[in-house]
């Protein structure tokens, strides 16, 4: 079947969808590749006690720092705490920072609602 070209280089003729699936998987692909190699970069910080104890994460999940206050090193128990509520502040500032990335990256695919990867 000949192609009839319109007006802007347009094709009207027969069009073959595997290619636009193909073209939509690698265009994902890539999306995906930028967006796990920005999260790798991304760094985001939680505190707990007023700044007491201070996490920094990446947004691939690595812990790149703990700050803890000298104050609190008496204190096991309290210190124990300050920990655990500072690195589930971190886990969930990676969480929200993680779909902020996604869904700008993947908006221009026309693919709403991916959250995470």
């Amino acid at each position: 079947m000949r192609r009839i070209r319109g007006f802007g280089g347009r094709s009207y003729g027969k069009r073959d969808p595997m290619k636009n699936l193909v073209k939509m998987q690698e265009e994902f692909q890539k999306k995906m590749e930028e967006a796990e190699a920005r999260m790798s970069e991304e760094i985001v910080s939680a505190s707990a006690g007023g700044g007491a104890v201070r996490v920094e994460m990446s947004c691939d999940y690595r812990v790149k720092d703990v700050v803890i206050d000298e104050d609190l090193a008496e204190d096991v128990d309290m210190l124990r705490d300050l920990i655990i509520a500072a690195f589930n502040e971190a886990l969930e500032a990676v969480e929200r920072r993680r779909k902020e990335i996604t869904e700008s990256l993947m908006g221009d695919l026309g693919l709403p609602g991916i959250g995470t990867i």
